[in-house]
């Protein structure tokens, strides 16, 4: 209507149909999508190389150009003496300093031991705060174990050679299992090494018999000594 001159203006209106605004909508979404990005992570850092070890470090960083980044993708790597963890982002700025950026959860799968029916039980669990204490009392049954050392300073004539010492009981027919370990040392000093000869043992009654299979000759012990060690 234009009230100076007292007139009114009528505009023609058209008639649509359900069908011609769903058209146009569409149209004018593809038209919005045509002009608009979505954007990720990967296109805010540029991210161009994936750190899986430590020496990945050293030889991807330098291939980064400006603008772009490296994720970790292991639980953790060393660089330069600091410590990164999966998700942290090296990025390279525009003056061609590389800057870490941290991610917001980081951690390490840390271990708890139990023991369960005289079976010891190892748990891992992520955790970001790696350098916390977990401490797991656990009761063995068993506190002395063997704790037993020989020692053979001259050889055999008989072939093979055994040793016998008692069993360490877990319960009443079980017994612990022995660990055992042969060292030589030369006479007159304090040279020792560890020593491999073919050996086994077995259960006899309440007692532990360590067979030496191919037991050194007196030759040998003119200049060694021979220590088998149980634990």
């Amino acid at each position: 209507m234009i009230i100076k001159h007292n007139e009114t203006e009528y505009y023609k209106t058209v008639e649509a149909t359900t069908t011609d605004i769903k058209s146009a909508l569409k149209q004018l979404n593809d038209k919005l999508n045509n002009v608009t990005r979505d954007v990720s992570f990967w296109d805010v850092y540029n991210i161009t190389q994936v750190l899986q070890k430590d020496s990945d470090v050293y030889s991807k960083l330098p291939l980064l150009n400006i603008g772009e980044g490296a994720i970790v993708n292991v639980n953790y790597i060393s660089y330069n003496s600091e410590s990164h963890y999966r998700g942290d982002i090296a990025y390279k700025k525009s003056d061609g300093e590389i800057i870490w950026i941290s991610a917001e959860n980081k951690g390490v799968y840390s271990p708890t031991l139990t023991l369960d029916n005289n079976n010891l039980v190892l748990n891992f669990a992520y955790t970001t705060t790696p350098e916390q204490s977990i401490i797991a009392s656990i009761n063995t049954q068993v506190r002395n174990a063997y704790l037993q050392d020989f020692h053979f300073s001259s050889g055999s004539s008989l072939q093979p050679f055994t040793v016998t010492f008692s069993a360490v009981f877990i319960d009443s027919t079980n017994i612990l299992k022995p660990i055992i370990k042969f060292f030589v040392q030369e006479k007159n000093n304090f040279n020792t090494e560890d020593f491999y000869l073919d050996w086994h043992w077995r259960r006899d009654n309440n007692n532990i018999v360590v067979t030496i299979d191919d037991y050194p000759s007196a030759d040998f012990f003119t200049k060694h000594d021979l220590y088998m060690r149980v634990r």
